[in-house]
């Protein structure tokens, strides 16, 4: 190792030496297996790592490298596909290496399946004409997590930023000084006002020519859920006698296989030398994934420059925020506490009001000063300040693959595991669940052919109390893991290859060598082979804190690896949490296990691991048998057969005869291991009576039925997981509490049932009130339903129905004006013990509501509604961007219900300014879709009362909204002033329009 590289003697008298003419090795990483170099399959390499590197093929017997003059991200992905590695592919340059250059001419669609279907017209890379320096190489996949925001001044770096190799002829650089050309770039850069800050610019070669374009390409950004639109902010100088524009585009390379740019705006001269202009750019996604390209274009000669500096991308945050929130820019001005903040200009004398986009008294981090928005709310001597009452954007990224091969087909993921899961699909700028009425194991192989999964599909079935299995039938609803684990559990009969050392002899089931067992083959695998077996979707009743799993195991064999039970909560984490382990030979012999633990979240599965110790390591199981650990409670769908609580009394008070007595009541019923017979403790053995029960002690009795309350029923929750508004999930306000109407007769009564996030459950709510016939809790119960109001506080529920003894919500109270329960007053009780207690279903809030009368015409040239019956199709629930936060409200005029106007009769729509406003809020309400005549000068008409009472009001205003566009914009028709404005009658007021010209 004398020298850097091979060398020998030339002189021997002398012993001059020189180096040999050998290549360099490349040493590249064989990532396409393929050896044999064919046309139909061009052998390709990458020279760096796994999924990134400079990019090698092979042509006529010879490795080279790729020119990049058309190098871009299609014919990248092309690229990773072949290789088998995530795609989209990114462009990047490399350093030039040594040897043939291949290929200059050639062009990919990016849905080809190997590179040798792209259109390749030269193979003589010889000519590159730009960027000798540098050859093409390639980054597979996305290469970090998708970034909600991003900003960057380039004095460390790129920050993640990328050229656009292929289409780019010249270059993006950082720069801090001025060329010495043209003296066209900045004098200053715009972060630090001096001449030492760098700043990005696009300075074309000399040998580029007019019309050719740099590009730069931002790092991987997904659009947090509950955020609307984008803004891109930078500060760009562009100064010459012959520069071009700058563009600004998106793309969505995760859902669009032709790469698509789509313009956002084009940026002409600056408006002075050496000035930095700001930059705002504001629009919506079509797909929560994206990256912006910025694009320089050389002009008709050199005299010129592009450049950028301090760029941000980030999400438009009014009702949540992001990180610490220092790009919230919504109207909170309300803290956690309760407090109301103080306009930032009074604190001027603390506080640098000037360059903090700081707005009135809304919530803020200037400076990124702490961890979310906050404010002032007081200016005394200690200036007092609190965190604003702001939740955090919802953020879910992709769990599984989204492929979309060409623009017609729909994208989709999976959401729970890399083969399984739930599906959603993104239409209308809206990602969604597939209702599963149709849905059968076809459909589900197409979803797995398009997601690149195996297939055939199985459809997955909503989740159970319970599952059990004997395996002589096959795996009843249990599933092989594909793919995440080695090998695959087999349905054995009879004794295994070498039954004298490992494995069973016949199953456990009935003990002969014609049942049937599940067991793993230890041979031919190597050591450390997992097999892994899934059951199907599992749940547990709202009050249930345990699960019983029972099976029998035989691990017999020298060279036994071991077995592991784990459980996994697809819908909410997709960590698999150990829950039991055995290890080592334990004998020819069937083993119980019987397991109780408490899952984490209330949908779970149970995993059977098996892990393969060598030659003489077969593991088998039988019998298994997964249930709810009833103690408090029985779950009415299965008839009580899961409860094994201590309750050893009936109904009746008498106490329970043992189930192994024949006296004084003998019995005939045939019991099986999971009944769980125990003393005098009452059972429901095999599900033959509707509930629990025991035999008695009394001669005169046989049996009784036991006083134990029926679990309440639990509602599938909203998983952590969910990418957007789901269109099959309810749709509910994004806050702690929800309400929902359960156990009634019809869908439009029921008890009341309020969901608590930080407890995942729902809790009926015990009447406590004084006034327990008045309407007004009702009326919130229906009109958060969707419907107009309560007829009666009476609900008619379906019996028998058990009711919980204790809730952790009292103390309700409602004024009747809320559109949501949790906008009513009420105490939480974290210690259920100290909760009220519901002793009958007579202390249940019980409603009976009222269905809106809704019309059918929803495109007529006649809205006209005079509120007697109902809304007449009119959305009371309009919302207005960044504004509405609160509802209309229908008063019907019979007895009981809320008066928000003394003296007023009849029936009518009104809003309230409640206690959860802030400055600008509104309630929006909104008409059907109208059609006007086709004659161009056609005048329509809108009329109506108004009553106002109060002095918080700012306005009235009546909005066209042309429907027929997608355009967001609105034209204000009409507006009143109601500051301090009373009225002592209705007001009628009637506005003319022409529909086809009062909306440009």
């Amino acid at each position: 190792k004398l020298h850097s590289k091979p060398w020998c003697y030339v002189n021997e008298s002398a012993l001059q030496w020189e180096y040999c003419n050998i290549a360099s090795c490349e040493n590249p990483a064989f990532v396409n297996t393929t050896t044999n170099a064919t046309t139909d399959n061009i052998v390709i390499r990458l020279v760096g790592g796994s999924y990134y590197g400079r990019i090698v093929v092979y042509h006529e017997g010879e490795w080279g490298s790729i020119c990049t003059d058309n190098f871009n991200i299609p014919a990248a992905t092309v690229i990773c596909r072949q290789l088998g590695l995530p795609t989209p592919g990114y462009p990047r340059q490399f350093s030039k290496g040594t040897g043939k250059v291949w290929l200059r001419n050639f062009h990919c669609f990016g849905s080809e399946k190997k590179f040798s279907n792209c259109k390749i017209s030269n193979w003589d890379g010889s000519q590159c004409r730009y960027f000798s320096q540098y050859f093409s190489g390639v980054v597979c996949g996305t290469e970090k997590t998708p970034k909600v925001s991003t900003t960057c001044n380039f004095e460390e770096g790129f920050c993640n930023w990328h050229d656009v190799v292929g289409t780019s002829v010249f270059l993006w650089e950082r720069s801090h000084k001025l060329s010495a050309i043209f003296y066209t770039e900045p004098y200053i850069d715009h972060t630090y006002k001096n001449r030492t800050g760098y700043y990005l610019t696009a300075r074309p070669l000399l040998s580029a020519s007019s019309g050719d374009i740099a590009e730069i390409i931002s790092p991987a950004m997904i659009q947090p859920i509950d955020t609307d639109v984008i803004v891109i902010k930078f500060y760009s100088h562009i100064y010459g006698s012959r520069v071009r524009d700058l563009k600004i585009y998106v793309i969505y390379p995760r859902y669009d296989s032709s790469f698509q740019y789509h313009l956002l705006m084009t940026v002409s001269k600056s408006s002075g030398h050496r000035k930095w202009d700001e930059v705002t750019v504001v629009f919506r996604l079509k797909f929560p994934q994206y990256r912006i390209v910025l694009r320089a274009e050389k002009g008709t000669d050199l005299v010129g420059t592009i450049a950028i500096d301090d760029i941000s991308i980030y999400p438009l945050e009014m009702n949540c925020y992001t990180g610490n929130g220092r790009y919230y820019a919504g109207q909170t001005s309300i803290t956690v506490n309760g407090s109301y903040c103080i306009d930032w200009t009074n604190t001027s004398s603390y506080f640098n009001t000037t360059s903090n986009d700081l707005n009135k008294n809304y919530c803020r981090n200037p400076n990124k000063t702490l961890a979310a928005p906050w404010c002032y709310t007081d200016i005394g001597d200690n200036l007092a300040w609190d965190y604003c009452n702001i939740t955090q954007c919802s953020i879910t990224e992709n769990r599984g693959p989204i492929y979309s091969i060409s623009s017609r087909d729909i994208p989709l993921m999976l959401v729970g595991g890399s083969n399984f899961g739930r599906i959603v699909i993104y239409h209308n700028g809206v990602w969604g669940t597939v209702c599963g009425n149709l849905f059968t194991d076809r459909e589900a192989t197409v979803v797995c052919r398009q997601l690149g999964l195996p297939t055939p599909g199985v459809k997955s079935s909503p989740p159970v109390y319970s599952t059990a299995c004997d395996f002589q039938q096959g795996l009843c609803q249990f599933r092989q893991i594909k793919n995440a684990d080695s090998i695959d559990w087999i349905v054995k009969q009879g004794p295994t290859i070498y039954p004298t050392l490992t494995g069973p002899t016949s199953d456990h089931t009935y003990g002969t060598a014609a049942g049937k067992y599940l067991y793993m083959n230890s041979l031919p695998n190597p050591p450390n082979s997992v097999a892994e077996i899934i059951s199907p979707p599992l749940i547990i009743a709202q009050q249930v804190q345990s699960v019983n799993i029972i099976f029998y195991y035989q691990l017999f064999g020298r060279d036994v690896g071991g077995l592991r039970v784990l459980a996994i909560y697809a819908k909410y984490d997709l960590t698999k949490q150990q829950i039991w382990e055995r290890k080592y030979n334990r004998g020819p012999t069937w083993i119980k296990a019987n397991i109780l633990f408490s899952p984490t979240y209330p949908e779970y599965q149970i995993i059977f691991q098996a892990i393969d110790g060598g030659t003489y390591s077969d593991i088998a199981i039988d019998d298994i048998f997964i249930s709810p650990y009833e103690t408090d409670c029985y779950s009415g769908s299965n008839y009580g057969i899961y409860y094994r609580g201590t309750t050893s009394i009936t109904q009746a008070g008498i106490i329970c005869q043992s189930w192994f007595s024949v006296f004084p009541h003998v019995t005939n019923i045939s019991y099986s291991f999971e009944d769980q017979l125990e003393a005098n403790r009452c059972r429901n053995p095999g599900g033959i009576r509707s509930k629990p029960w025991c035999l008695t002690i009394n001669p005169t009795i046989q049996w009784q039925y036991c006083d134990i309350p029926q679990c309440a029923p639990r509602l599938p929750v909203q998983p952590t997981t969910l990418p957007g508004n789901s269109t099959c999930w309810p749709a509910h306000d994004r806050v702690e509490y929800y309400s929902i109407l359960a156990g009634g007769k019809s869908s439009s009564e029921g008890y009341l049932q309020i969901y608590s996030g930080s407890a995942n459950s729902f809790t009926s709510v015990c009447s406590t009130a004084n006034d327990s016939h008045s309407l007004h809790i009702p009326d919130v119960m229906c009109r958060e339903q969707g419907f107009l109001y309560a007829l009666s506080n009476q609900g008619a529920l379906m019996t028998p129905l058990t009711w919980p003894h204790a809730s952790w919500v009292g103390k309700l109270r409602c004024t009747g004006f809320e559109h949501k329960i949790y906008r009513c007053q009420q105490m939480h009780y974290h210690n259920i013990q100290n909760s009220p207690k519901c002793d009958s279903k007579n202390g249940l809030i019980t409603a009976k509501c009222k269905i809106d009368g809704k019309y059918s015409e929803l495109n007529t040239d006649n809205a006209g509604c005079d509120f007697e019956k109902g809304f007449c199709g009119w959305d009371y629930k309009h919302l207005i961007p960044y504004t509405s936060i609160a509802y209309w409200v229908y008063k019907d005029d019979s007895i009981g219900h809320y008066e928000p106007f003394t003296g007023l009769t009849g029936n009518y729509v009104y809003s309230i300014q409640g206690p959860y406003w802030t400055s600008g809020s509104s309630a929006a309400l909104a008409s059907p879709q109208l059609q006007s005549a086709k004659e161009d000068d056609t005048t329509a008409s809108i009329s109506f009362k108004y009553y106002v009472r109060g002095k918080n009001f700012e306005k009235i205003q009546v909005i066209i909204k042309n429907n027929l566009d997608n355009t967001p914009d609105n034209k204000i028709l009409w507006r009143g002033n109601l500051t301090d404005h009373q009225n002592t009658s209705w007001v009628t007021i009637t506005v003319h329009f022409h529909p086809s010209t009062d909306f440009m």
